[in-house]
C-alpha cells in the first residue's frame, strides 16, 4: 500500500521511530491489538496512542487503550488495543479500494521524564467479507 502520508512516514523513519505502514492492519468488525516488543523496563511508564485521519488533525479518531506488561526476559511487552466497537466506529472505505488508511502514534512519558513519540505507523482498515458473530 502506498500511503498518501509518504512524507511524514518518510521523516519518522529518518527519526528511527517506525515509519511504515503495517501490513497486518485493522479488519473491520474484530478487536485489533497491536503488541510492541520494547526491550527496557517500561513497565512503569506512562503511554498514549491515538489513530488520526491526518497528522496534526484536529482531534484523534480514537484513543487506543495501552497496557504496559512486566518486565520479563529483557522485553516490555506494550499492547495496544481497540474493541471490536471502537474498530466499527473508524472511517469506511471511501474510495471503494477496500481499505481505508489511518495513522497510529504511540507516546512514550518515563517515570520523571518527558514525554515524547516513540513509534508512528500507517495502519490500513479493511472490510470483511465474512459477517461477523
Amino acid at each position: 500500500m502506498i500511503s498518501r502520508w509518504e512524507k511524514w512516514l518518510a521523516a519518522e523513519r529518518a527519526a528511527q521511530r517506525g515509519g511504515v505502514d503495517l501490513h497486518d492492519g485493522i479488519v473491520r468488525d474484530v478487536p485489533f491489538n497491536l503488541v510492541l516488543p520494547i526491550p527496557f523496563d517500561v513497565s512503569g511508564d506512562t503511554f498514549k496512542a491515538s489513530l488520526a485521519n491526518a497528522p496534526d488533525a484536529d482531534s484523534p479518531l480514537v484513543d487506543m487503550d495501552v497496557d504496559p506488561g512486566s518486565f520479563v526476559d529483557g522485553i516490555t511487552e506494550v499492547t495496544c488495543s481497540l474493541t471490536k466497537e471502537q474498530v466499527n466506529n473508524l472511517p469506511e472505505d471511501g474510495d471503494f479500494d477496500g481499505l481505508e488508511e489511518v495513522l497510529f502514534d504511540l507516546l512514550h512519558t518515563p517515570v520523571g521524564g518527558t514525554q515524547e513519540r516513540i513509534l508512528a505507523l500507517s495502519i490500513p482498515i479493511s472490510g470483511k467479507v465474512t459477517p461477523g458473530d
